[in-house]
């Protein structure tokens, strides 16, 4: 190598990154933005400060229900998942159980993990339809998944002293307490070097490019910055208005208002999240370590707050109220979707609740605010912030963003409802969305442009575990042996069986994670 050769990279003008990167907002999207933001950029001297307000409860409820995107994060960031369940008194998920969706009496599972299932090559669900087709078979799809064995043995998806296929593969969520989720990660952020400025904003100073120049805390305090993320609620004034800064999704989904409560959490704690379907609307039941959050989302326009409350009653306790159930507090709130037109102006990021709204039924917020993080670090600015950078962020957000409201979308579609409710959904759904399901009735093909948004064979797994099945099985199914997909689909469940039988039950991985001696993490 020659002497010019070496002396090159030293004559490339240095990057001018921004020397400081504002946050505003207090909960789990601010303070997981804040920590990614610090480990990334931190060693290239840019200043991460969050300008937090108070506490806040982010979307429509109180716990999380996670995707592996959460799990995936916490490894490449190198904590320990241990911490954050003890902080959080979280517990593992697997898959998502639907029960009365479609019918009254029918349930399906959606497991986590299945889109890397693969048969003879071929993709599970292929495999698995060709032989459904031919009248050979009759297990439903989610059978053949670990993640569904594993749920229904309550099983825990890791080892206590050996590896799983679980950890390998890193296909498992979490659930979480939503407040205890931010406090964990604002801990995190402050003592990796995240500066805090806790008092709430009263004045924001415009930079004269539509942009921001620093904002003034009530205590006087400037906080200036070269990049601003908003993670703040955005307000009921511009969510419900159709100006051009926020794009309504209201219409296209019938439930309007959900009603919440917590009970006592039961010895035997699941490993999956259960929802349900209803004739005005659908519940979902998320268990944390010590608790049960019961939550029942309906149209406020065929059922008032109170019969609500009184089905949400009926829901957390079937069989009838028990004494430390029967008082349990309900909370009413209500639900808003949209997003914004544009996700990024000027110097100016809104991520969380400010960028998207959905719908709580796919568990896709805490996901989403994940990827619009990440796609903010991967066309992370220097201090120019060029017209090209903001526009490739917001075409891709949107497209993130839409196919996401159309997987939400897609589930109030298929469930069971009303004539009237029938009505509202074939109405409301979206040409896309229309085009995808004619699409997938002719062939099987589901397309998905952005795996951020849902996985093109979750949305194939839904739509069989409801029994809507295409036409015909893909073409490349014909040139596989039928012998051959009958074979690998019985090694697989003997495979899922095999993998569930070590590892032990939910509950005592539990007890070992939040009242036991050890630190380590697992395997």
């Amino acid at each position: 190598m020659n002497d010019e050769s070496q002396k090159r990279p030293a004559d490339f003008p240095p990057v001018r990154f921004p020397k400081r990167v504002v946050i505003l907002g207090d909960d789990a999207c601010a303070w997981m933005s804040a920590t990614m933001l610090q480990r990334h950029c931190g060693r290239l001297g840019i200043q991460v400060t969050v300008c937090s307000h108070g506490p806040t409860v982010p979307g429509n409820f109180r716990t999380y229900s996670t995707t592996p995107a959460l799990s995936g994060l916490l490894k490449n960031l190198g904590i320990d998942e241990h911490d954050l369940l003890r902080a959080c008194r979280g517990t593992y998920k697997l898959a998502t159980q639907y029960s009365d969706w479609t019918s009254e009496g029918r349930d399906f599972w959606q497991p986590m993990g299945m889109h890397s299932q693969r048969i003879e090559g071929l993709p599970l669900f292929d495999a698995w339809f060709s032989e459904r087709k031919a009248g050979r078979l009759l297990r439903p799809l989610h059978s053949y998944a670990a993640h569904w064995t594993a749920s229904l043995a309550g099983k825990s998806p890791h080892s206590f002293s050996a590896t799983s296929m679980f950890a390998e593969t890193g296909t498992y969520g979490f659930h979480v307490d939503a407040p205890e989720l931010a406090e964990w990660f604002r801990k995190v952020a402050l003592k990796s070097g995240v500066e805090e400025v806790p008092a709430p904003i009263a004045k924001v100073a415009p930079n004269g490019r539509g942009g921001v120049a620093q904002v003034v805390c009530d205590d006087g305090k400037a906080v200036p910055g070269d990049l601003f993320l908003d993670c703040r609620a955005v307000d009921a004034a511009l969510r419900e208005s159709s100006s051009k800064d926020w794009t309504s999704w209201q219409a296209q989904f019938s439930c309007d208002c959900v009603a919440t409560s917590r009970t006592p959490a039961t010895r035997q704690v699941p490993v999956f999240t259960r929802l349900c379907g209803h004739e005005n609307g659908w519940s979902r039941t998320v268990p944390l370590a010590t608790e049960m959050e019961w939550t029942y989302a309906f149209d406020s326009q065929h059922e008032s707050d109170r019969e609500a409350g009184q089905r949400l009653r009926m829901i957390s306790s079937p069989s009838g109220p028990r004494d430390d159930r029967a008082e349990a507090a309900i909370e009413f709130q209500s639900i808003h979707y949209g997003r914004r037109t544009k996700f990024w102006k000027d110097n100016v990021v809104n991520l969380g609740t400010a960028a998207c709204r959905f719908a709580p039924v796919v568990s896709a917020d805490l996901h989403l605010q994940q990827a619009g993080t990440e796609l903010l670090l991967e066309l992370f600015p220097d201090r120019k912030i060029g017209r090209a950078t903001r526009a490739e962020y917001n075409a891709r957000m949107a497209s993130i963003a839409d196919e996401a409201r159309e997987a939400a979308q897609l589930t109030h579609v298929m469930r069971r409802s009303s004539v009237a409710q029938s009505q509202h959904a074939t109405e409301a759904m979206t040409d896309a969305l229309q085009q995808a399901l004619s699409l997938y009735d002719a062939c099987g093909v589901v397309n998905v442009t952005n795996a951020e948004s849902m996985p093109a064979e979750e949305i194939r797994w839904f739509l069989a575990g409801c029994g809507r099945l295409p036409d015909r099985p893909a073409l490349s199914v014909r040139a596989v042996d039928p012998n051959q997909i009958q074979h690998g689909l019985r090694e697989a469940v003997k495979r899922s069986e095999a993998i569930v039988k070590e590892l032990p039950l939910h509950e005592e991985l539990l007890d070992w994670i939040h009242t036991g001696p050890f630190q380590q993490s697992v395997g």
